[in-house]
């Protein structure tokens, strides 16, 4: 048995269906015969379906009733009773303990980078500033603090000690991974 998608049209649309086909031989040649429509399925669900129809050892072609004869496999873990499979699944969470940590502004500062690239600001500040001796450029500290005044006006000591390690900047560690790469 294998999984084979077939097409109808329905409505002037061209829909996909799948299908559980299964070879067989007559005297006429090999056969084809659809033994279930599987409806439209994901990827997901595809490969769980070929997964099943094919047998433990690998081969299709076995015959019924044989000492090589496909195992039928499991889709879904079957309850014990018929009773659970009727009771839904759930797990209860105490609400009061949860809690976000690391919580990063991300969408503001991305946002502004790419404003300053197309206004190619961080090339106007890169020609403006020469690099010298300094761990991290001038250039793009300028750039932070130009992010960090459009993001959330402040000074500079509230910049350094509040924002920056909140910031997207001071998740990713270096300002180069943050996205001011000098290229």
């Amino acid at each position: 048995m294998f999984v084979r998608q077939d097409f109808q049209t329905e409505n002037g649309a061209r829909r996909a269906y799948w299908a559980l086909v299964e070879s067989y031989r007559t005297e006429a040649g090999p056969r084809q015969r659809i033994v279930a429509w599987l409806g439209k399925l994901d990827e997901a669900g595809r490969l769980g379906v070929e997964q099943a129809a094919k047998s433990v050892d690998g081969h299709n072609s076995a015959k019924p009733g044989g000492e090589n004869a496909p195992r039928q496999l499991v889709l879904f873990d079957q309850p014990e009773n018929e009773d659970a499979a009727s009771e839904p699944r759930w797990v209860e969470v105490n609400s009061s303990a949860v809690r976000v940590e690391n919580c990063v502004q991300f969408g503001g500062p991305w946002l502004a980078l790419q404003l300053i690239h197309r206004l190619r600001l961080d090339e106007f500040l890169r020609s403006l500033m020469p690099a010298g001796r300094e761990r991290v450029a001038w250039w793009r500290s300028a750039l932070i603090l130009v992010v960090a005044r459009l993001c959330d006006p402040s000074s500079e000591l509230y910049v350094a000690e509040q924002w920056y390690p909140k910031s997207a900047f001071g998740a990713a560690g270096a300002a180069g991974r943050a996205g001011l790469s000098s290229r």
